[in-house]
């Protein structure tokens, strides 16, 4: 009887070890197509179902208006996509939102992450809408609410 060698074990251990991380990516991807509002944009996404599902959950959460949940799902998102112009935008528009209504801004770290995401997609239309809608506020807030009374 001939027992294979120390190679041929190696080559079995890294055969198994692929087919198990394999077999983990594939359970993911069932998860997700169940979690997926339609399945035929889970085909489309070409990133596959799990990237089809952060992207309806950001959706929803967009749609919401609740800007701490939008942060959420954005920095969820980035955590696996870190430089998806988009998601770096709408994460930047919600937290203007949120420190607006709390009255704390932090101006370079915002206009740093529009300008990131400009850079990576320049002629994105979204990215510049969210960017100019962002400036737009910030010059809303900056003028006086009312006009000094006359003596």
């Amino acid at each position: 009887m001939n027992f294979p060698s120390l190679r041929g074990w190696m080559v079995l251990a890294v055969g198994v070890m692929i087919l198990a991380v394999g077999g983990v990516r594939l359970a993911h991807e069932i998860d997700a197509a169940l979690a997926v509002d339609r399945i035929e944009n889970g085909f489309r996404n070409g990133d596959g179902f799990a990237a089809q599902a952060r992207q309806e959950a950001l959706r929803d959460a967009v749609t919401s208006g609740d800007t701490e949940h939008v942060r959420e799902q954005a920095i969820a998102y980035l955590k696996s996509a870190p430089f998806d112009p988009v998601v770096m935008s709408v994460l930047a528009h919600s937290r203007m939102a949120e420190g607006d209504d709390a009255g704390d801004l932090d101006l370079r770290a915002l206009s740093a992450r529009f300008d990131q995401a400009v850079q990576i997609a320049p002629k994105n239309q979204l990215v510049r809408a969210l960017r100019d809608d962002a400036q737009h506020r910030l010059l809303l807030r900056s003028q006086p609410t009312k006009a000094p009374a006359a003596k």
